[in-house]
């Protein structure tokens, strides 16, 4: 994968939380109604909101959406 600039600015977590990148992007998990607690589906959901998921999320050198500066932005529309 190769970073991109955009308007000079480099792909970098500071560059998002300060709004000089201007991209972002925020993954959605979309199920069909609500999963079973009991589920493979309903566990992959829990596993991506706990520390554990989010502790991966960080290690690849990304972010979850709730620790940005401005996570309402994370929202949908």
């Amino acid at each position: 994968m190769q970073p991109v600039r955009i308007g000079g600015y480099p792909t970098t977590l500071e560059g998002v939380d300060s709004g000089a990148y201007p991209y972002w992007q925020t993954e959605y998990a979309h199920t069909y109604g609500e999963p079973p607690a009991d589920s493979l589906a309903a566990g992959f959901l829990r596993y991506l909101g706990n520390e554990v998921g989010k502790d991966i999320i960080r290690s690849h050198g990304d972010r979850p959406c709730a620790e940005l500066s401005e996570p309402l932005l994370c929202r949908p529309g």
